[in-house]
């Protein structure tokens, strides 16, 4: 774990002090307030640095262009990526996504693992790229169930994570 711009960042991800029960109240005195696209929500959040990286993007502009995708309005996902801007379609059936090119999606990869487990992937396309950034922009099916991030504080990680694995190893 470490601090970085008010922000503490473990594995790539980071979470509000207000809303992380590791900090203490002195970490809480003394950070400095998050920019707007980064209070995406009064629940634990995980940060996406892409704003920051790629400052020729805004989240309204990436917002604007999801809608123009999905026909209708979005909503940032409560849990971001670190190098990611997710949002999900107004009626829960599609989510867009914009990553870095510090972190791409590999299409023959990710085609081979939706045949390999086509209820745990879900169907993606690549739009391309995301004006004149080098932000890829994805088109993918909402499938159901937990989302892995959501799992993080969960006593029984470790054990779940294992049989995930074994699982689909099969």
């Amino acid at each position: 774990m470490a601090l970085r711009g008010g922000v503490y960042t473990f594995d790539r991800a980071s979470c509000l002090y207000d809303q992380d029960p590791r900090a203490t109240a002195t970490d809480k005195e003394h950070r400095t307030p998050e920019p707007p696209h980064r209070l995406l929500s009064a629940r634990l959040t995980i940060m996406s640095d892409l704003f920051d990286t790629h400052t020729i993007i805004t989240q309204t502009a990436c917002n604007k262009y999801a809608e123009e995708v999905v026909g209708g309005t979005v909503h940032a996902l409560d849990w971001q990526g670190y190098y990611s801007y997710t949002v999900e379609s107004g009626d829960g059936r599609t989510i867009v996504q914009f990553r870095s090119d510090q972190s791409p999606l590999d299409e023959v990869i990710v085609k081979l693992a939706r045949r390999i487990h086509p209820e745990l992937v879900p169907v993606m396309e690549c739009l391309g790229f995301l004006g004149e950034s080098t932000v890829s922009v994805w088109k993918m099916d909402k499938i159901p169930g937990v989302g892995f991030l959501e799992m993080i504080h969960d006593d029984d990680i470790k054990t779940k994570l294992l049989t995930t694995v074994v699982d689909m190893a099969k």
